[in-house]
């Protein structure tokens, strides 16, 4: 399974537009480098969102093939391709995938064979704590919860593991393998197909979590979220540009 990543503008600007209309349905879409080609080593980068609704405007086939054929003619013009959707919603209290958002998910991963979902925690961004405000899912056959990790996340678990080694190396190595013969083992008795372990590999990373947290909260001090234009902005004044935006 290839894993994704997003810039850290990007992170910051999906969050916005969540903001800016926190008590509305918000959707819009994520692209990345043109994508010829994804394999199980691959690595997807999410370099731009593009902000679409902030109404259930997003829930009309219309609406979206409008949006679909306004972000992939402009996709065409710079190598991007789309990668996926993301959504925010006071009322989607688990940040489960609501059956519009999984259609539009399986429309883009017809286009591209692959694609992933952001559902933005609504409730993580209101307390402004240092944590993973979304979830991912990535699509294959079935929509799949896949694991968010952070590179703060990353760096604390890479000294835990230097620490440990550095204490009793061997001891941990003899540890591991019996940890891992042991899971092999459950995981044959379960019967668990290699697409589903696939699946398991496959992580969404953000970048240092404590830094996008503090960044969040001071482009919101600021109301750099008033900056945000959709694509219902758009339709509404012509003169507004939804499709290049750029928050600092």
């Amino acid at each position: 399974m290839p894993q994704f990543t997003i810039s850290n503008s990007t992170y910051l600007q999906l969050l916005l537009h969540a903001s800016k209309h926190f008590s509305e349905p918000v959707t819009g879409l994520l692209l990345g480098s043109k994508i010829t080609n994804v394999s199980s080593t691959s690595t997807i980068n999410i370099s731009h969102c593009v902000p679409l609704f902030h109404s259930n405007a997003f829930t009309l086939s219309s609406n979206f093939d409008l949006a679909l054929t306004l972000v992939s003619t402009y996709c065409d013009s710079n190598s991007l391709s789309i990668i996926g959707v993301y959504h925010s919603s006071s009322s989607n209290k688990k940040q489960d995938l609501p059956l519009a958002i999984k259609i539009i998910g399986e429309t883009i991963n017809k286009i591209t064979k692959t694609s992933v979902v952001l559902i933005i925690d609504d409730q993580k961004l209101k307390k402004g704590k240092e944590q993973i405000a979304i979830k991912a899912y990535c699509y294959r056959s079935k929509w799949i919860n896949i694991q968010v990790n952070s590179l703060s996340q990353k760096d604390n678990k890479q000294e835990t593991k230097e620490l440990s080694n550095e204490e009793s190396s061997s001891q941990e190595n003899e540890k591991e393998v019996l940890v891992i013969e042991e899971e092999e083992e459950k995981e044959k008795e379960q019967g668990k197909t290699k697409n589903q372990e696939s699946l398991k590999n496959c992580q969404f990373q953000i970048g240092d979590e404590v830094v996008l947290v503090e960044k969040f909260k001071n482009l919101l001090s600021e109301e750099k979220f008033r900056q945000i234009v959709d694509l219902e902005d758009h339709l509404n004044n012509p003169e507004l540009d939804f499709l290049t935006q750029n928050i600092n």
